[in-house]
């Protein structure tokens, strides 16, 4: 590999490195109750993390 080539593979390789995985998630509010005004939403949503990207 060329001096070039070599550069360019390492830009990769940090590019690489330095990115972060993005995922997200869908939610039926309220699980499997469904969105009712007699579910607990403070319960449903006490061990969940939202992230922007998310679909409620």
């Amino acid at each position: 590999m060329g001096p070039k080539n070599t550069f360019f593979f390492l830009v990769l390789v940090f590019v690489a490195l330095i990115t972060k995985q993005v995922e997200s998630a869908q939610y039926d509010v309220g699980g499997s109750q469904g969105w009712e005004a007699t579910t607990n939403f403070d319960s449903w949503v006490s061990d969940k993390t939202f992230k922007v990207g998310d679909q409620l």
